[in-house]
């Protein structure tokens, strides 16, 4: 008997093999997700499902955006940057530090997003026996729907960091603990505070 092959939607592949359509998988097109057997692009991204561009830095879109439009300034933000010492930003995953920060502030992990990620170079040590180090930056953007709730949040968050719950949920999650880069501020979408 001859058996027939069908086509996963685009954007979606299947290993060598697959018998099924639930072995589709929309890995191809970044943080795109499967919805109605179509890839859509995730949260703070747009475009076809085949192809998904994160918004750009500051803007937000709900799931399921399809272009650039779609990325507006949140009503209000709440923002820190994190410092992660013997670590490369490979090593620190995107979907782990969203959800620790929103189980310790008790929100909705669609709410956390990260707004950058970058390797940095920090000097330790003094005279001439300074050792170079690799630490990786990550700046938060939490997303807030009013002034008061990113006010809010923003006390959270200094409470959490202060009393080290923040350090004590990374460390849970097998991530080391942070060092705060930047002051929790707090932004309307379009200034930060």
């Amino acid at each position: 008997g001859v058996s027939r092959c069908d086509q996963c939607p685009v954007g979606a592949t299947s290993p060598r093999g697959s018998t099924t359509f639930q072995d589709c998988d929309c890995s191809e097109g970044q943080g795109a997700t499967m919805l109605g057997g179509v890839c859509q692009c995730g949260k703070n991204a747009y475009g076809n499902g085949a192809v998904c561009t994160r918004c750009p830095r500051g803007t937000v879109s709900p799931r399921f955006s399809s272009s650039l439009p779609d990325c507006v300034r949140p009503y209000a933000f709440v923002s820190v940057q994190l410092g992660f010492d013997g670590v490369r930003p490979q090593d620190l995953p995107d979907t782990t530090l969203v959800s620790v920060m929103a189980t310790t502030l008790g929100i909705n992990s669609d709410l956390v997003g990260i707004a950058d990620k970058v390797l940095q170079d920090v000097r330790r040590g003094g005279g001439s026996r300074r050792l170079l180090a690799d630490r990786t930056a990550v700046t938060y953007n939490i997303e807030a729907g009013s002034a008061s709730d990113a006010t809010s949040i923003s006390d959270k968050l200094k409470e959490a960091i202060a009393n080290g719950k923040l350090d004590e949920n990374l460390e849970a999650a097998g991530l080391p603990k942070a060092l705060v880069l930047s002051d929790v501020s707090v932004g309307d979408g379009l200034s930060v505070s």
